[in-house]
């Protein structure tokens, strides 16, 4: 080899060296950057714990001016906005990164929670969820916001596959066994709420809730000891959840136990969501009628017919209440308007009105 052609080489190499050099200066420098410029959910997420939502959208503004077509920087747009509550923004923004065509099935789920969770179109949120889970059958999240929307839309079936598909990939999701219990509940296939009850307890054992729903299989298999057991933890756990009172006490009731079940109906009416219920101080008035506590049920029934005026039941109640308070006057004339809004009751109405008239 000639003394040139060595020169021609080493200064190739040289090249070559120098080249790679720089290439490779340039490759870390542009990597530093993009490290830096760089968007994730998960960092947003971390952001978002802190409430910092119109810093987060300054962000995003700030690449999508540079990128304006990325569906992902899109996407990620739209769910903050989704968290801030801007939810017609973020349901525009989801329209864009599905129109760009990425991320298609994360997309598709988010679109379906707007509808579902901030719209309330259930319908539409199955039907986005299932089109996220045409993309990605592993998407867990898809088969849970599905259940969600189906539970709503009393497709108890079909949330109840949906929760096993999703229980699949979440073994230990203690809610998720309590929704699928509920979602057996409701097909009667109360062996299975049971079981379900049951692995929840396993993995926390103070989900009143689980209890509930196992003492709601109890008494439904005709158990009421059982479910009056199991009503009675569910109190113990979450002593304000007034509706589980209620269930207690319509199992003692079935056991002839009308004290307690009168003064659970009594607790229960502390509750907003019971008392508000003409119907819930019916209950409670015939509860305190059978067991002879006349001055608390008539108010009862009083209550139940401000609230439920003119109802034929009762007025059957206070009539019968008053007659036993002695004041038959006021009794007749619940009586006589009892059979004029329901004559079905005329034949009983009559056989009260006897009475008070000393049976003859």
């Amino acid at each position: 080899m000639t003394s040139g052609l060595k020169i021609k080489i080493t200064f190739a190499v040289i090249v070559v060296v120098v080249a790679a050099a720089v290439f490779i200066s340039l490759m870390r420098s542009r990597s530093e950057r993009a490290r830096k410029d760089r968007v994730s959910w998960l960092e947003l997420d971390k952001m978002l714990s802190a409430g910092d939502f119109n810093g987060h959208l300054a962000l995003l503004d700030a690449h999508l001016k540079e990128r304006p077509r990325d569906g992902l920087l899109r996407y990620f747009k739209a769910r903050v906005l989704y968290e801030k509550g801007d939810t017609f923004k973020a349901l525009a923004e989801t329209e864009k990164a599905l129109a760009l065509g990425f991320p298609l099935d994360p997309a598709w789920l988010l679109k379906a929670a707007i509808y579902g969770r901030k719209l309330g179109d259930y319908k539409k949120q199955a039907e986005y969820a299932s089109k996220a889970l045409s993309y990605d059958p592993s998407d867990e999240d898809a088969y849970l916001i599905r259940a969600e929307a189906r539970a709503v839309l009393q497709d108890h079936a079909g949330a109840a596959r949906d929760l096993t598909s999703y229980l699949a990939f979440n073994p230990k999701d203690v809610f998720a066994y309590l929704d699928r219990a509920a979602a057996f509940y409701e097909l009667k296939n109360y062996p299975a709420a049971l079981a379900d009850a049951a692995k929840a307890l396993g993995l926390d054992r103070k989900k009143d809730y689980a209890h509930f729903i196992a003492g709601q299989s109890l008494a439904a298999q005709k158990d009421f000891k059982g479910a009056i057991a199991r009503f009675t933890s569910a109190i113990k756990l979450n002593p304000k959840r007034y509706a589980y009172y209620v269930r207690r006490a319509e199992a003692y009731e079935k056991l002839n136990d009308f004290y307690d079940a009168a003064w659970d109906y009594s607790t229960a009416m502390a509750a907003p969501e019971v008392y508000c219920c003409a119907s819930y101080y019916y209950l409670l008035g015939a509860g305190m009628y059978r067991i002879n506590e006349i001055p608390a049920a008539l108010k009862a029934a009083e209550e139940a017919l401000r609230r439920g005026p003119e109802t034929p039941a009762y007025l059957q109640l206070r009539g019968r209440i008053l007659a036993q308070a002695g004041r038959p006057k006021e009794a007749a004339l619940d009586f006589k308007r009892m059979a004029e809004l329901e004559p079905g009751r005329g034949p009983r109405a009559q056989e009260y009105l006897r009475l008070l008239d000393g049976g003859k």
